[in-house]
């Protein structure tokens, strides 16, 4: 599929309206003559897509986990999550899946971490960052079926974030500002209850968004920025007095950071998108923990 990366379909479908123009390009606008004869002059050639390599990769990249994992039993998730991802960029699913040797698990999880690895430096690499966005919610979406072991440096060291990023970076501070106060609350409520797997999934949720909010606050004092404060108080819902109201909750705190995260990607380059990006996988990891499942596209979409 040539042209934009991204299809004005597509970008509606992952990214919402307000992604459009960033994907598309003033030159895709400019190219809509309403009336074509009127104008003697040669339609001016757009000028090459610096990412279509990349989303070209990424397209073959998918199309062939889903033609190599279809013939494989217990991968049917994979190839689901693999679909809706190829989906999201536009791309066109195998007409053939063919018929092929099954993989053994160990062959599976090489073609998985390789892919993962794989989107996660065209996220880096892609110059527009609607693409980026998506590109790093195919990485964060593949490390989150489980097959993946877990990096413990996600989104941990120091970053020098530039001027032109530091609206982003504060929205995303306010984000874990309201994060951190709601985590504590409610582990707060866990401890409360009989002992369960809860309180220590909230206490570990709870350190790592402290950890990424006194990064954020270096990176924009940093970058000649004045740090957002935290608010004096957030609203909680209610009830939280049960388990299941509790965990709820806090997987509803994981995916919206995830999604901050993810708009955080878009709006980076350099090592800030680098840091972004493994906060957006580090935060849709932490959600499986909160008893919530697999996505394909963490931080795109609610249901994933």
């Amino acid at each position: 599929m040539s042209g934009s990366p991204v299809s004005r379909r597509g970008v509606l479908r992952v990214a919402g309206a307000g992604g459009l123009f960033g994907v598309l390009g003033a030159g895709a606008l400019a190219g809509c003559d309403l009336d074509p004869g009127s104008s003697s002059q040669q339609p001016a050639v757009p000028p090459p897509d610096p990412d279509q390599e990349i989303v070209d990769a990424a397209r073959a990249q998918l199309g062939a986990l889903i033609v190599r994992l279809s013939g494989t039993r217990g991968t049917r998730s994979l190839v689901s999550a693999h679909r809706r991802q190829l989906a999201a960029l536009d791309g066109d699913p195998p007409s053939r899946t063919g018929q092929h040797p099954p993989l053994s698990k160990a062959q599976v999880v090489a073609r998985e971490r390789r892919a993962a690895e794989r989107f996660d430096r065209w996220a880096s690499a892609s110059r527009n960052g609607d693409l980026a966005r998506v590109l790093a919610s195919v990485t964060a979406g593949i490390r989150m079926q489980g097959l993946l072991p877990e990096d413990a440096d996600h989104g941990s060291g120091e970053v020098v974030a530039t001027s032109s990023s530091v609206d982003a970076l504060q929205r995303t501070l306010a984000a874990e500002h309201a994060a951190i106060f709601e985590l504590g609350a409610l582990g707060g409520r866990a401890s409360a209850l009989p002992p369960s797997h809860l309180l220590a999934a909230l206490d570990a949720a709870y350190d790592a968004h402290v950890e990424r909010r006194d990064q954020l606050r270096t990176m924009i004092t940093a970058a000649g920025g004045d740090p957002v404060a935290a608010a004096p108080a957030y609203r909680l819902p209610s009830p939280l007095s049960t388990e299941s109201q509790i965990e709820a909750e806090a997987l509803r705190v994981q995916r919206a950071c995830a999604a901050t995260y993810a708009a955080l990607v878009a709006a980076t380059s350099g090592d800030g998108r680098r840091w972004a990006v493994d906060a957006l996988v580090s935060t849709a990891l932490s959600e499986t923990a909160l008893g919530g499942r697999p996505r394909a596209l963490p931080g795109l979409s609610p249901d994933g």
